[in-house]
């Protein structure tokens, strides 16, 4: 027994410690157990609440908390499953690690420390599935519905399938992080959700050893821009630098009623290695159009400066603002205990920048605010050597003041003084006086000067209360008298007391009153004869008599103007209305208004014959509606309905029955088939099914709204048409009220089998063909829309048949995401004609390659759709487009370019070549205006100029080797380059030269050899300078005409070589021979004549006679038949004897035809005797030539000419002005 005994204790002690093993492990009181001992073990820093389950798996703890100086981790819910099994392989398996919420709270150090040498873990960990609902890491940010898996080893720790959301934003991603040194880290994650309801997608990568991670951020959609922070988690700061810069932001796009603009952000924060805690950096901010408020535009150019964070508070240093007219804002500021002081010196501030209403300034002086959460004050004193603004403006508890406001400039002054409380009913009061104040020195309004003062009190909350009383004495406004008086009380929506005078030279306006309950009335009395002054063009008079209740008004209202037109807006002539409108349900109604003309802004003659006209009851009525709008097409309007009895919600119900547009072009016309129920009420309306029908197409719509929702749909078919549907819904504020910033939705459908019709669209000589469909999808919200789509088109086709451009085979895709339009692809083949015989033999094989195959046109590129973006742009690709295939113009075009939509400018970049071309110019002499004459309109106003849109041009155009021009007497070959440029609305302005190659010009009857011609660009494209010279050739005296100046201004001169004077070089250029016998009188009359006889458009009797017999030479003369016709020594003699009384004994009649350059073939005449003579002449050199002769003389001569008695030969030519 003895010796069982330690057994038996040993037993019993094994049997105990595995009882109560199992008791820990497999039992729930064990687990508390555990629990109990663990806090206890910790010191109490540990805290397990409420645990349950089992320590094998699955447990849970309600509460989890770790506690010490400097950190906190509370885990609340949480929940585990694992698999104990798993650590006989020395894994420890976790199926699900589940918390409802983690909160961590870690206190910052500035002490640095060392990172760990080894994260290496004793076994491997694989958590399947961990899930947290909730995640709080200090007040830095929270995430919720967090996901991800886990697993780790002696070589590393994974997290992988990360997902969770940031509020409205999702992220994605995985990490990896090394466990031994230097414990490298590779993250990667995208974080997408809406920013002030925009999309936005940014990219994070991380990389780096744990000591120093690179965190990277770049955005992809909803900003432009990217981020990067250096983390330095052991180190005595967080991180060692940070980095932003974003582009293209805009206000407009995230803020309601923001200017626009685009903005560039640069910015970099570093902390203070020689302060603990304290931060430094910079900052820039630059915006690319900048532009007055006015405009919906920022007028700021750039902002920068410097900030550093120490001692609980923030420094503003170096604040330099650039505003646009070299204004500028400098200064500093001030951030601590929740207050932000600001002092700045403004200098050069031009007002005109900031609004383009007001006068341009140079303003100096002190701005200072202090913006705290309980009170915000500013105050601002600034001045130039012509105007004083001086104001001072506080905000406390609601109230804001207005405690002095002064502008002034010289004499004139305006004060004032108010005050509005915010956070009660509203309530308002305001002063102001007016001396000697001329608006027109500070803002470009007409010239004042006015004398007066303004009290207005009241309230806007619940209802607008106003109480205002005004006085202008000894006043004038554009030139004109002005006086006037008022008295104003309103009670929204009662008009208790109105008592009105004004009188503006000859124009007076009285009201007198009151209006909105039973037995009110008020009276309007107009009589302005005379608004030119006030920038009002023409006249008005009349009379409005309103009386009653809003719900039941009663109104007579007598309105007439032969003229009345305000510049911008439009105009309308010979207009009346005269209205009668009674309270009651079955009171007479009726309604007469006419118009003969309806201007738009920059559309003459809108409407015509414009005639509404309305009678019946306010229960039961007809409205019929007629006028030609632009240029004929008549639209025709029929309505009749009535409004309900029902005086507390006013609703019209009716039916629109007939509606009707007869246009001038047949496509455009549309009719109504059937009436249409139509329902206008303050708290819905419906308007529908229309159902009208045009050429071959048919078209369906139907709309309402009414319970904060609209609807409507679409849908059509036709043969011109299609097929088409869509549909939209949105949510209104009320039935007249888009919410725009609730979600909508829509689509749009479309299938047209033929696209003919778009010519019809392009102008009357176009052409068009081809297949289209495509799909539109729309989301987002009305103020910030979201669409999306898919467009295709086949056998496209464009011609135009005046150039004989023709562009077949098209084919279009085109995607349409999230607002950006992308054009992929649209290409036509530019089918060829066969060139012109002259350019085909010069060309050769050249053209013949080139105009085997059909040419190429290809476009593709980008363009948002969406209000927040101006930006578009298409690159064109051109492959021997056939631009011109007609016999006498044919052009081949290739090249690049191309075109972007930026603001409201056209911005087109571009490098053409011309591959080949034929251009043959007309004969000038079509009868033209003088540039003096201006085009009036029937009724007397000059016709408006066509519109010219802002560019920004640069397009170089090489004419290429291949371009053969004739056309005003030249023929020749062209080359050169041109590059056009344009900026704004100004005209195009070319730069570059245009050169002849070789080529003939006529002249005088005569055909010259072009020595030089080149046209320089330098400006305008109608006027180039003219740099020409052309000569006839193989003459002793070889003449020419020389050109310079410019288009507009040309400078012809006479040339010739050797020189002579001016007699004899028309002489030889025209008769292609000296003057010979004949006076000094006979040769000037031959200068003088030369125009008048030569020189005209048509070219001339001896050209005439030329192209009529085929002949390259005609000339009359004197001489023998036997001499060769070559320059008489006597032509230098000036006023020597000649024999000018011979008659035409000596008068010979030469014709010849040019077989070569230098060989003539020619017949010679005697008028006064028997005699004629065939010559060859050809011409070995200027000097040497031989001439055969057959007929009353046969002969072979050689003739050699010298030159003696003037100036050598040079190879200048001299000339002289003719």
């Amino acid at each position: 027994m003895k010796r069982l005994l330690p057994l038996l204790i040993t037993l019993v002690l094994l049997a105990v410690t595995a009882a109560g093993g199992i008791w820990l492990t497999c039992t729930e009181s064990g687990l508390g157990a555990l629990a109990r001992l663990a806090v206890s073990a910790s010191g109490r820093r540990l805290s397990l609440d409420e645990p349950s389950g089992r320590l094998i798996g699955p447990l849970g703890v309600a509460r989890v908390s770790w506690s010490e100086p400097g950190t906190e981790v509370v885990i609340e819910g949480l929940r585990i499953d694992w698999a104990p099994g798993a650590l006989l392989e020395q894994r420890l398996s976790i199926a699900e690690l589940a918390a409802a919420r983690v909160a961590i709270e870690i206190a910052g150090s500035d002490e640095a420390s060392a990172p760990p040498s080894s994260l290496r873990l004793p076994l491997a960990v694989d958590v399947k599935e961990i899930v947290i609902s909730r995640l709080d890491y200090g007040k830095l940010f929270s995430a919720g519905d967090l996901h991800a898996a886990y697993a780790g080893d002696t070589a590393g720790h994974r997290l992988t399938g990360v997902r969770g959301r940031f509020g409205k934003t999702a992220i994605a991603g995985e990490m990896t992080l090394g466990a031994n040194a230097p414990l490298p880290v590779q993250a990667g994650a995208t974080l997408s959700g809406q920013l002030d309801e925009r999309p936005v997608r940014l990219v994070v990568d991380a990389a780096g050893p744990l000591e120093r991670v690179v965190l990277k951020a770049v955005a992809e959609q909803g900003l432009r821009g990217d981020a990067q922070v250096t983390l330095t988690p052991f180190a005595r700061h967080a991180f060692a630098e940070a980095r932003l810069a974003l582009a293209d932001v805009d206000p407009a796009a995230w803020i309601d009623g923001a200017p626009v603009a685009r903005l560039t952000l640069h910015a970099q924060v570093r902390p203070d290695e020689k302060q603990d805690g304290a931060l430094g950096g910079d900052f820039d901010v630059g915006n690319s159009i900048a532009g007055p408020l006015d405009r919906q535009r920022l007028p700021l150019d750039s902002l920068s400066g410097r900030f550093d964070r120490a001692d609980g508070g923030v420094r503003f240093a170096g604040l330099a603002a650039r505003l646009p007219g070299q204004g500028r804002l400098n200064g500093g500021g001030n951030w601590r205990d929740g207050s932000l002081d600001l002092d700045l010196e403004a200098s050069g501030l031009d007002a005109a920048q900031l609004a383009s209403v007001l006068r341009s300034t140079r303003l100096n002086g002190p701005i200072s605010a202090r913006i705290a959460s309980d009170r915000q004050e500013l105050s601002v004193r600034l001045g130039d050597t012509r105007f004083v603004l001086a104001a001072r403006v506080s905000h406390e508890q609601g109230r804001v003041g207005l405690s002095h406001l002064e502008l002034a400039a010289g004499e004139a002054r305006l004060t004032a003084r108010g005050e509005l409380d915010t956070a009660r009913d509203m309530a308002f009061s305001a002063t102001g006086e007016l001396e000697r104040f001329n608006p027109s020195r500070f803002a470009r309004v007409p010239a004042a000067m006015l004398n007066g003062s303004l009290s207005t009190s009241g309230r806007l909350r619940p209802r607008p209360v106003v109480e205002a009383q005004f006085v202008l004495r000894d006043s004038r406004l554009a030139g004109q008298p002005l006086t006037g008086r008022g008295d104003l009380v309103i009670d929204w929506p009662r008009i208790p007391r109105a008592d009105v005078q004004l009188a503006a030279g000859p124009n007076t306006l009285t009201a007198r009153g009151a209006f909105g309950q039973p037995g009110d009335s008020l009276q309007v009395d107009i009589d302005a004869p005379a608004l030119a002054p006030y920038g009002i063009d023409g006249s008005l008079s009349g009379h409005l008599r309103l009386a009653g209740t809003p719900a039941q008004p009663t109104l007579a209202a007598e309105l007439a103007t032969p003229r009345l037109g305000l510049s911008g807006v439009g105009r309308i002539k010979d207009a009346s209305l005269t209205a009668n409108l009674g309270s009651l349900p079955d009171s007479p109604l009726r309604v007469d208004a006419r118009a003969g003309i309806v201007d738009g802004a920059d559309q003459p003659g809108l409407i015509r014959k414009l005639d509404v006209h309305g009678e019946g009851t306010r229960r039961q009525h007809r409205l019929r509606f007629a006028g030609e709008i632009t240029g004929g097409n008549v639209l025709k309007l029929v309505v009749e309905g009535g409004v309900g009895d029902d005086t507390r919600q006013l609703q019209w119900s009716g039916r629109l029955l007939e509606g009707s547009l007869a246009a001038t072009e047949r496509f455009r016309s549309f009719a109504l088939t059937q009436p249409a129920p139509i329902t206008l009420g303050a708290a819905a309306w419906r308007v529908g099914p229309l159902l009208l029908a045009g050429d071959a197409w048919q078209l369906r719509l139907q709309a309402d709204a009414g319970a904060q929702r609209l609807r409507a749909e679409v849908s059509g078919h036709g043969s011109r048409l299609g097929d088409i549907s869509g549909q939209l819904e949105a949510t209104m504020l009320d039935a007249w009220t888009l919410n725009r910033r609730a979600a909508w939705q829509g689509s749009l459908r479309g299938e047209v089998p033929d696209l003919g019709w778009v010519a019809e669209l392009l102008g009357e000589t176009w052409r068009s063909g081809g297949r289209f469909n495509g799909e539109v999808k729309l989301g987002g919200t009305p103020e910030h829309p979201l669409a999306s789509g898919e467009f295709r088109g086949d056998e496209l086709a464009l011609t135009l048949p005046e150039q004989g451009m023709r562009l077949t085979n098209g084919v279009l895709a085109a995607r349409l995401d999230d607002n950006l339009l992308r054009v992929s692809q649209l290409a036509f083949d530019s089918q060829l004609q066969p060139a012109p015989r002259t350019l085909q033999r010069a060309a050769g094989d050249v053209l013949a390659e080139k105009a085997a195959r059909p040419g190429r046109l290809e476009i593709a590129g980008q363009m948002r759709v969406d209000r927040a973006s101006d930006g578009a742009t298409l690159d064109l690709r051109l492959d021997r487009v056939g631009v011109y295939q007609l016999p006498g113009q044919w052009m081949l075009v290739s090249g690049d370019g191309n075109i972007s939509l930026i603001e409201d400018a056209l911005r087109v970049r571009g490098r053409l070549a011309i591959d080949a071309a034929f251009w043959q110019m007309a004969p000038m002499g079509a009868p033209r205006l003088s540039d003096d004459v201006v085009i009036k309109a029937a009724d007397g106003a000059a016709a408006p100029t066509g519109f010219r849109p802002r560019l920004d041009l640069d397009v170089d155009t090489d004419l290429g080797r291949n371009f053969h021009f004739t056309g005003l007497g030249l023929e020749a070959r062209l080359a050169g380059s041109v590059r056009l440029r344009a900026e704004g609305r100004d005209l195009p302005r070319a730069s570059g030269r245009i050169r002849t190659q070789g080529g003939r010009y006529d002249a005088f009857g005569q055909q010259l050899e072009i020595e030089r011609g080149i046209l320089t660009f330098q400006g305008l494209l109608d006027n180039p300078a003219i740099d020409a010279l052309a000569v006839r050739r193989g003459l002793a005296v070889e003449a020419g005409v020389q050109i310079t100046g410019t288009v507009q201004r040309p400078i012809v001169r006479l040339v010739s070589d050797p020189d002579v004077p001016d007699v004899e070089k028309l002489s030889w250029l025209v008769l292609g021979h000296g003057p010979e016998q004949g006076g000094a009188g006979a040769a000037g009359l031959l200068l003088s004549a030369a125009g008048s006889l030569f020189g005209n458009d048509s070219g001339g009797l001896m050209r005439q006679i030329k192209q009529g017999f085929g002949i390259d030479e005609f000339s009359v003369r004197q001489g023998q038949i036997g001499d060769s016709g070559g320059r008489q020594m006597g032509s230098r003699v000036v006023g020597g004897s000649f024999n000018t009384a011979s008659g035409t004994g000596d008068q010979i009649v030469s014709v010849g035809r040019r077989l070569s350059r230098n060989v003539l073939l020619s017949y010679d005449q005697a008028l006064g005797r028997a005699g004629s003579v065939v010559k060859l002449t050809v011409n070995l050199n200027r000097q040497v030539s031989l001439v055969a002769r057959a007929g009353t003389d046969n002969a072979l001569d050689m003739l050699y000419t010298i030159t003696f008695g003037g100036p050598a030969p040079r190879a200048g030519r001299a000339d002289s002005p003719r």
